[in-house]
């Protein structure tokens, strides 16, 4: 788990060596309510440049058998960054959370980036710091 993917990427090919005609569910979701989100296409660009296939999933918009579908058929779980509040809600709103717990308990590779790493905190109190509580509660569309 890293506050940016793409400055770390190189390590990841050294613990993940097969990853030819791998496919990672890339959840951006918390980057919808952001106003600066380059880092969501550095991620991807850093993550297709290793040879992975993104597969993209918006929980936000997608049903749950979409959901499903994505994170347990594909190999790898990637969640970018943006707001830790907004991320943590759709994640329990849609049942994802649950999806995603199951299959890394299984040996899935879960990467979080930023937000997508603070999640899977026991507490996200300490986000407050830098992400606006302002956003839970909201389903964007």
């Amino acid at each position: 788990m890293v506050s940016s993917f793409k400055d770390v990427a190189s390590i990841f090919t050294d613990f993940e060596k097969d990853l030819s005609g791998k496919t990672v569910t890339f959840i951006p979701t918390a980057s919808k309510v952001e106003k600066v989100v380059f880092y969501v296409s550095a991620g991807r660009k850093a993550l297709e440049k290793i040879g992975l296939t993104i597969d993209e999933l918006e929980m936000s918009t997608a049903t749950i058998d979409e959901i499903s579908s994505k994170i347990k058929n594909n190999d790898f779980i990637y969640v970018t960054g943006g707001n830790t509040f907004y991320l943590l809600q759709e994640l329990k709103r849609t049942g994802a959370d649950k999806i995603i717990i199951d299959e890394v308990n299984s040996g899935k590779l879960y990467i979080g980036e930023s937000a997508g790493a603070m999640v899977v905190s026991a507490n996200v109190e300490y986000a407050k710091g830098m992400d606006s509580v302002h956003y839970a509660g909201k389903v964007l569309k």
